[in-house]
């Protein structure tokens, strides 16, 4: 899985809201273009274009999802996988599907979808890139052929570019494994010490259910504190915290106990 430490801070989160609310504008002038040109003709002439409205409004829905929420970046994977598809159905010679497929599985995987479960993930998404691959076999032979090379050659160029900052990102964990990352809860004014040790517990994997077990505690209590520490660490969510402090150590110590 990619790690990124920086993934969940206030510019990244500022500039997927931006980008989404962006995305929103121009795809509602796109409809409104759209239903006014039906209106004038009094009529949906291209049942294509009836079609790409609906999935404009879903993908706006989306969008306005991600503006509330940034940290769930997850979607935006999910419009690349959609899309990815759809340019490969509707045009199998464009090979803008290639860099939207990878873009989704990219954005899944700093998620920490492939994190349970990997090789079926793994295989799902395995099929979906085999499907944007073969949509060409309605073509005659040739075209079928020279468009299957371009997306493998095109596949293989962001595989390399994947590749490379995997590595990147490897080493700047080997070089943080040199020195122990401390994330101390004290330093915020609103956590307590108990926030501390749900948050550890949370690094052992254990289930929200056990750490209400452990803290003498309802599941829904944990659930609420938990979201409130989450907003104060701005991690967003229970994945956003674990991409980024998966490698620390909790520890709650005041100024004075460390003396």
């Amino acid at each position: 899985m990619l790690y990124n430490d920086s993934l969940y801070s206030e510019k990244v989160l500022f500039t997927i809201k931006t980008t989404s609310l962006i995305s929103i504008i121009l795809l509602i002038i796109r409809n409104v273009m759209r239903i006014y040109s039906w209106y004038s003709l009094k009529a949906i002439t291209d049942p294509v274009e009836l079609r790409a409205c609906i999935v404009s409004i879903i993908t706006s829905i989306i969008f306005f999802i991600l503006f509330l929420r940034p940290h769930k970046f997850i979607l935006i994977g999910i419009i690349a996988l959609y899309y990815s598809l759809e340019i490969a159905f509707n045009d199998a010679n464009d090979m803008l599907c290639i860099p939207m497929f990878f873009i989704g599985v990219t954005t899944f995987s700093i998620r920490g979808f492939f994190r349970e479960y990997r090789k079926l993930k793994i295989s799902l998404f395995i099929v979906i890139y085999l499907i944007i691959c073969i949509c060409p076999i309605r073509l005659s032979f040739n075209e079928c052929v020279s468009s299957l090379l371009l997306k493998i050659v095109n596949s293989f160029i962001f595989l390399v570019a994947v590749f490379f900052t995997t590595e990147n990102n490897r080493n700047k964990i080997r070089d943080d494994a040199q020195t122990e990352c401390i994330l101390n809860i004290a330093d915020y004014e609103k956590l307590n010490s108990r926030d501390a040790e749900m948050l550890d517990l949370l690094l052992q994997k254990k289930a929200y259910k056990e750490i209400a077990a452990f803290e003498n505690l309802k599941e829904g209590t944990v659930k609420n504190r938990m979201s409130i520490i989450f907003s104060i660490l701005g991690t967003g969510d229970k994945v956003g915290f674990i991409n980024r402090y998966g490698k620390y150590k909790i520890v709650y110590e005041r100024p004075g106990d460390r003396l």
